[in-house]
């Protein structure tokens, strides 16, 4: 099953954020997402098993230590298994705002000749005031 998109996440004993913040606010609109496990620890390693178990996300362990193997084994996997063209790295904190957010994008990028391009990156939106100013969201959705 060909995918233009892949979505990669690299865990480490950090599944409460996954299960509670990605898995409730996230669309993966049947888009193939892995995580990748930088060697949790037991009790967390159960955890996350039975996450992505439920949630019909490919896991696989870190066969290094550190997130740029990681990295690495994910986007393999994904280009192997799915002949992806874009690979998203995400973090359990960050994710995309809006809805169909993935579809979107591949709407954006399908006349994009991807030999060209390296790498795509995107402002953080923050509404905590600190960061950012706070009407960023109105504006956002705007």
């Amino acid at each position: 099953m060909r995918k233009k998109i892949g979505i990669l996440y690299s865990s480490y004993n950090n599944y409460d954020l996954l299960e509670n913040e990605v898995l409730k606010r996230v669309n993966f609109e049947n888009y193939p997402v892995i995580n990748i496990d930088d060697r949790s620890n037991s009790k967390n390693f159960k955890i996350c098993k039975k996450i992505f178990k439920e949630n019909n996300i490919h896991f696989e362990s870190n066969k290094n230590k550190g997130v740029q193997y990681a990295l690495d084994q994910g986007v393999d996997f994904l280009k192997r298994k799915y002949g992806v063209e874009w690979v998203f790295c995400l973090q359990q904190d960050i994710y995309p705002l809006g809805k169909n957010f993935f579809s979107r994008f591949e709407k954006m990028i399908s006349n994009i000749d991807v030999r060209s391009v390296g790498a795509i990156g995107f402002n953080v939106i923050s509404k905590d005031g600190i960061y950012m100013d706070k009407n960023i969201m109105k504006k956002y959705f705007d």
